[in-house]
């Protein structure tokens, strides 16, 4: 994952080059709509985790390993999320997309 966020943010950096700012600026949108479907749909999962773990095991209090799982991506998506929107800034502050590059990274 770390070689994968490293690459795009490499690219990121390319891309932003003041050639085009209105492509760029329509790609950056169209990467963060991406982020929160990802995020929505981790959501979803973790909930219907949740539903199913209830059915199947009405009784115990402890979570299983699928739904900590579901709720850690959830979290994982989220942290994504606010990496792509940091990127998609157009101050384009170096210091805070390192932030929350370090963040992505530490989930």
């Amino acid at each position: 994952i770390k070689a994968k966020l490293d690459a795009a943010f490499e690219q990121f950096k390319k891309d932003t080059l003041p050639t085009e700012p209105g492509k760029k600026v329509a790609e950056a949108k169209k990467k963060v709509e991406e982020a929160e479907k990802k995020v929505a749909e981790a959501k979803k999962k973790a909930k219907a985790q949740k539903e199913e773990d209830y059915r199947n095991y009405p009784t115990i209090t402890y979570k299983t390993l699928e739904l900590e799982i579901a709720e850690f991506d959830v979290k994982v998506k989220e942290a994504e999320l606010e990496l792509v929107k940091k990127e998609a800034d157009e101050s384009r502050n170096e210091g805070t997309i390192n932030q929350a590059k370090a963040k992505v990274e530490s989930k």
